[in-house]
Parts: C-alpha cells; sequence; structure tokens
C-alpha cells in the first residue's frame, strides 16, 4: 500500500501538466510554437472558379475578379440585359453576396 500512493501521485500530476499544457495553446498550435497543418474545407480556391460559379448560377459575362482565397472573391459581371453588378462569393461555403 505504501508504494500504490506515490504511483497515484505522480500519475495525477503528469495528467495535470499534461492537461494544462494543452488548454495553453490554441487549436493548432504546439507547445513550441510551430504550427500543425489543418484541412483547410474551401469550396472556392481558385478567381476561376470563383468566376465559373457566378456564370453557372447568375449568367453573363465575367468582366473582373479580384480576391484572395482565405475570406473570398469579388466578381464583377456584365447581365444579359446590360447591367453591371459586383458580386461577393465566399471562399468557405461557395455562396454569392451581393455588394
Amino acid at each position: 500500500m505504501k508504494n500504490t500512493f506515490p504511483i497515484f501521485m505522480t500519475l495525477f500530476v503528469l495528467l495535470s501538466f499534461s492537461a494544462t499544457t494543452q488548454a495553453n495553446y490554441p487549436t493548432g498550435v504546439m507547445a513550441d510554437g510551430n504550427s500543425v497543418k489543418q484541412k483547410t474545407a474551401l469550396k472556392v480556391r481558385s478567381s476561376s472558379q470563383a468566376a465559373k460559379i457566378v456564370k453557372q448560377r447568375i449568367g453573363g459575362k465575367v468582366l473582373k475578379v479580384q480576391g484572395n482565397g482565405k475570406s473570398g472573391y469579388k466578381v464583377k459581371l456584365m447581365k444579359k440585359n446590360g447591367h453591371i453588378v459586383s458580386l461577393k462569393v465566399d471562399a468557405k461555403s461557395g455562396k454569392i453576396k451581393r455588394n
């Protein structure tokens, strides 16, 4: 019985230290500061893909595409009736929003 108490105390300390170490770092960052590669679930990964989505859903002619892959893309489009509209394509969801 005398020998089991130090073993349980050692396990308790190790588990407590492990839990606090993990809690102090945000997801994707290890204790040494290096980031862990996380799977990015982007539906739209390029400006050409954003243009294709807008053209399929809205129709018309794509005039210009701007943006980056993280937040989204701005697409300028001339509709069949001649109206020019600016739309935003969300990179994560692929949803189209009017500017």
